[in-house]
């Protein structure tokens, strides 16, 4: 199940690299054990099937994660671009991280409006 994470200064965010087109700003929109969602504010050259390098921030606490991930999905919105994308290590799992937090929170009608 997709959990969806409020908008603004709650949510982890950090940076995103695919080769050879560098590293961007990343917002986190939304998680699943199987991918997450991020808002690129920046343009950057992507395309269904890139490998890309993610790594957030807990905004309130010192997590910090590093994991590799496919783009599955891309959709320019007014906000930027919203990647959807999958964890290629199929051992990972975001609830054995700071995400676990997230995935388990109710954040009820604080949701990030449609970007």
């Amino acid at each position: 199940m997709r959990q969806p994470l409020p908008f603004g200064g709650v949510a982890p965010s950090g940076r995103i690299r695919c080769e050879p087109h560098g590293t961007v700003h990343a917002d986190l929109v939304d998680l699943s054990e199987g991918g997450i969602c991020v808002l690129l504010p920046s343009p950057i050259p992507l395309k269904h099937g890139d490998r890309l390098a993610l790594t957030l921030h807990e905004n309130f606490g010192f997590g910090k994660l590093e994991v590799e991930l496919e783009a599955r999905w891309l959709v320019q919105t007014t906000l930027g671009l919203r990647v959807g994308a999958r964890f290629v290590d199929p051992e990972f799992r975001p609830a054995n991280t700071f995400l676990k937090t997230y995935l388990e929170a109710d954040f009820g009608n604080h949701l990030r409006p449609d970007a």
